[in-house]
């Protein structure tokens, strides 16, 4: 029976009633109850992104960096990928593990 409505319109509707209503669009986060996401909306966590958000739209932003993007990890995407120097991994060009002699 429960199966059954599960397949239902009704509960499909439900639960995703549920979904948008316990879900932070600032944070992206997902929570497992709009008692929960009550809770999260007066953490400091939130009201700091929330403060955040407001004084670059009230003082305009340089540019229009996601809030969680800082200038290093725009650098760090930038940057190309690490390449061990030389005398890092042994000079042999092998992999770890990688043993063509027995010991």
């Amino acid at each position: 029976e429960f199966r059954d409505h599960k397949q239902t319109e009704f509960h499909k509707t439900a639960v995703n009633m549920e979904r948008k209503a316990s879900y932070c669009k600032l944070c992206r986060k997902q929570f497992t109850s709009p008692v929960q996401l009550k809770e999260h909306v007066t953490s400091k966590p939130h009201r700091e992104r929330l403060h955040t958000l407001q004084s670059r739209q009230n003082h305009g932003s340089v540019n229009n960096r996601h809030p969680r993007q800082t200038p290093y990890n725009r650098q760090a995407a930038q940057r190309p990928p690490f390449r061990r120097g030389r005398g890092g991994g042994g000079g042999d060009g092998q992999s770890f593990g990688q043993r063509t002699s027995a010991r």
